[in-house]
């Protein structure tokens, strides 16, 4: 029996297609051909236009696109749910995700962080002052401008906020490459049941 050709979702998107998220990706290359298990990631966040803040080696910039056409993305609306055990800690009273209010607060939150020194080049370390640090760092201060600082949020574990949103993401896209590279090398994947 001979089963129709299906397409799968790819779990990769654009940062222009991902407005308001955290975004990650390789360090070096694409995930679908350069990306292995063990080898770094960058992250970054999107704002309403999809344009990425993000801190690297020349310090915290805001970049158009550019090399984020192949990432995952985890929405800001996402995280703030999952804070504070399903409760909106990081939203002001009455907000939602959906508001416009909320939209130029989260904005204004990045551009805020383009001004500050701690994101300046020269304070760059790879293992510990890195995009990992800001990615946690914006949205402390997100938090903080909620009136809503906690000593128990996931901004405070940096393990525990990777487990919960950023392997989960990683974990689906390895399943993915997996796939994809089997069916570019052999032309077709089997999988038994």
């Amino acid at each position: 029996m001979q089963l129709p050709p299906f397409r799968l979702p790819s779990p990769f998107t654009t940062a222009t297609q991902a407005p308001y998220s955290l975004l990650i990706k390789p360090t070096v290359g694409s995930f679908l051909v350069d990306y292995h298990n063990g080898h770094d990631l960058h992250v970054g966040w999107s704002d309403s236009r999809g344009h990425v803040y993000e801190f690297s080696e020349g310090g915290v910039q805001c970049v158009q696109q550019g090399e984020w056409t192949q990432c995952l993305s985890v929405p800001l609306s996402s995280i703030i749910s999952g804070l504070h055990h399903g409760s909106a800690g990081l939203l002001p009273e009455g907000s939602s995700t959906d508001d416009t209010l909320y939209r130029q607060h989260w904005d204004s939150v990045l551009q805020h962080s383009l001004t500050q020194p701690q994101w300046q080049m020269q304070q760059y370390l790879e293992n510990t002052h890195n995009c990992y640090a800001y990615v946690l760092s914006v949205v402390k201060d997100l938090e903080m401008k909620g009136g809503r600082e906690s000593s128990n949020s996931l901004f405070n574990k940096s393990d525990v906020f990777c487990r919960e949103f950023i392997v989960p993401r990683t974990g689906q896209a390895a399943r993915y490459i997996a796939l994809y590279r089997q069916v570019k090398l052999d032309g077709v994947s089997v999988e038994s049941t």
